[in-house]
């Protein structure tokens, strides 16, 4: 596993934070921070319908694609926070502690 931050390092919140959540990247298959943080990249700007999104209290957005897995959560400024593979009890559960504004998604 690569130890440094990668050139998607700058869509975190920091580079000493994309690389400590890089450890989430066997999850996904990937060997490299690049892929990891390029697919992380992705997911926060995907527009698939079948994405779920709520609010926090602090402006913050989580969200979570059920068929994936994939859930991330992204700053009020929209860097990445964390991104990691999770179950949809997980995703609810983080909304019914911090949620405020469900944003997409029937659920």
């Amino acid at each position: 596993m690569e130890k440094g931050p990668s050139e998607y390092a700058e869509y975190w919140t920091s580079e000493f934070s994309e690389v400590l959540h890089y450890k989430h990247a066997n999850e996904f298959g990937f060997k490299k921070i690049t892929e990891y943080s390029k697919a992380a990249k992705a997911f926060a700007n995907s527009k698939d319908s079948s994405n779920l999104a709520f609010k926090r209290n602090d402006g913050s957005i989580c969200k979570y694609n059920p068929n994936t897995k994939e859930f991330i959560a992204t700053s009020k400024s929209g860097r990445i926070i964390t991104y990691f593979r999770t179950s949809f009890k997980y995703f609810i559960k983080e909304f019914l502690k911090n949620g405020i504004e469900k944003l997409q998604g029937d659920w």
